[in-house]
């Protein structure tokens, strides 16, 4: 389908040949379902940590109107 030079060719440059014509990726399958649960892994931890993320801005929030109040009174 393709010829060899030109697939050499874009092969130097990076470009991954099969997946364009055949829609497969060259390597290992279960490498593939390994870094799919990685994926999913980090999009879980990302999910996590921004939840935690937005309870803190609350409490900085809740304690800016606690200090805002104290200083009222002792102002």
């Amino acid at each position: 389908m393709i010829g060899k030079i030109l697939r050499k060719k874009l092969e130097i440059v990076g470009i991954d040949v099969d997946y364009i014509i055949g829609g497969k990726r060259k390597g290992d399958s279960s490498c593939s379902e390994q870094n799919r649960e990685l994926y999913e892994q980090c999009v879980e931890k990302i999910h996590e940590i921004q939840m935690k993320l937005m309870e803190l801005s609350t409490d900085v929030i809740e304690v800016n109107k606690m200090i805002g109040s104290i200083k009222k009174c002792v102002d």
